[in-house]
């Protein structure tokens, strides 16, 4: 799977297209959720790079299932799921438990092993959403505490199929973006009452919007019939709200309305396909981290969170 030097237009490969720009926002995902975790002041909202992720998987996961149309083969689809998700996930827990079995206090040990069973069931956000008492370790401690975008995302892969599958094509799109308005709400709100933000922060139903935006711009196809024009002025809006973003968003106030400006920030950079942004993001070092953007994502937080020097003392 190639993409041409020329002009950035994906090739075809199994009836999936690959773009060289997504691995790109893949890579910026990553890089910023990096440096966030290494040290929060160097980018003050670099954890939106999670909700980068989200978006792009919403993006995807949609795109293959239009493809596939009525003649989706459910157990394919869900089998690819796990293969490309599961067995790195499963190396990544074994030697991070086996690294914690040395590194760790007993009590905290007790801890991680809660946190090991809610990530091998993928329920690790609701596991961490209601994390801590006076004697548990900091959830900034936990090895296992980036799992729970990965628990979100397997949760929200068992619906969207059935949503895109029985859903007529007519009613889809608005139907998406009413989901999108109304789940965007109940997080905002949510954020309001909520005696804990961490339980809205964890929360499927307040990261659901996320993917829709994503899924949004595959079923409604904005940008294919793009001029260069504006799909040059699409990608420069796009990334200017982006870095706008990883500057300015709160995370104390995060996610709810806030989430909308870097999800849409992303979605115009994959409606935009052949804009210069792009052609930027398809260049090869962005492209190759992308293709890295998972493994680096697995491993960079336990280690971060094993090498701090709490478990030292």
């Amino acid at each position: 799977m190639l993409i041409s030097k020329k002009n950035n237009e994906p090739s075809q490969h199994g009836g999936i297209s690959f773009r060289g720009d997504i691995q790109g926002l893949r890579a910026i995902a990553v890089l910023a959720v990096m440096v966030f975790h290494a040290n929060s002041s160097w980018m003050p909202a670099g954890f939106i790079g999670v909700d980068i992720f989200f978006v792009i998987s919403g993006y995807i996961i949609s795109n293959i299932l239009l493809e596939e149309g009525k003649s989706l083969n459910w157990r394919r689809f869900y089998w690819a799921r796990v293969k490309r998700i599961v067995p790195a996930y499963v190396v990544m827990l074994s030697i991070v438990c086996a690294a914690s079995a040395l590194l760790l206090t007993p009590v905290d040990f007790a801890f991680f092993k809660s946190s090991l069973r809610s990530a091998l069931l993928f329920v690790s956000n609701r596991y961490y959403s209601g994390f801590g008492d006076y004697f548990a370790p900091g959830a900034h401690e936990q090895p296992l505490l980036h799992t729970w975008s990965l628990a979100i995302e397997m949760q929200f892969y068992i619906f969207l199929p059935i949503l895109i599958y029985y859903v007529p094509r007519n009613f889809l799109a608005p139907l998406l973006a009413f989901l999108c308005v109304a789940f965007l709400t109940y997080a905002e709100l949510k954020l309001g009452v909520a005696d804990d933000q961490r339980q809205v922060y964890f929360s499927l139903l307040a990261r659901v919007p996320e993917f829709l935006i994503g899924a949004l711009v595959a079923v409604s196809a904005v940008g294919r019939s793009w001029s260069e024009r504006q799909s040059f002025v699409a990608g420069a809006v796009g990334v200017a709200l982006l870095v706008l973003s990883l500057i300015f968003v709160d995370e104390k106030k995060f996610p709810g309305f806030y989430s909308i400006f870097p999800c849409l920030a992303v979605g115009m950079l994959i409606a935009s396909r052949t804009g210069v942004v792009n052609k930027v993001l398809a260049l090869p070092v962005f492209v190759i981290i992308g293709a890295l953007s998972y493994s680096l994502y697995l491993w960079h937080w336990p280690v971060l969170a094993l090498m701090r020097p709490e478990f030292n003392t």
